[in-house]
């Protein structure tokens, strides 16, 4: 049997994996989560938001992961900011053409502490990712020595 495949598309109009090999059509599934490095804030260290003037940029921090993934695209890619008073699925922002998502943030909470800030994510065919943290300490405005006092 000779199967010509033209075009083969799901409900969403993805392409489908697919191998034809002497007359048997094989559907291939996507099983591979996307691949999550280069976890990063910058700085790592940044002072608690509570509304009061200080230097510019010590209240803030860019908060940056490279995700790859070739077979199926991403879908989305969050992190969890609810230690530092944020969002539990913040989303994080693709920089143009690149791999790269980011989002800027502060803390309203979690002083005086190191946060792991968990990094999820997802594929258009529901793999995820959610094993790369990103390391970030926030620190109380004028303490220098964690004492919270």
């Amino acid at each position: 049997m000779d199967i010509t495949v033209i075009q083969l598309i799901d409900i969403g109009y993805d392409p489908i994996d697919h191998t034809v090999i002497d007359g048997t059509f094989i559907i291939e599934e996507d099983a591979e989560a996307p691949v999550v490095t280069g976890a990063s804030a910058s700085p790592d260290t940044i002072l608690n938001d509570n509304g009061r003037p200080r230097a510019p940029g010590t209240n803030i921090t860019t908060l940056n992961v490279t995700v790859i993934e070739a077979d199926s695209g991403i879908a989305n890619v969050t992190i969890d900011l609810s230690s530092i008073g944020g969002s539990a699925n913040e989303p994080m922002i693709r920089g143009g053409e690149t791999d790269v998502r980011t989002v800027t943030v502060n803390a309203v909470a979690g002083i005086n502490l190191t946060h792991q800030l968990t990094a999820n994510a997802t594929d258009n065919k529901g793999n995820f990712n959610d094993s790369v943290s990103i390391i970030l300490t926030v620190l109380r405005r004028g303490d220098v020595w964690r004492s919270l006092e």
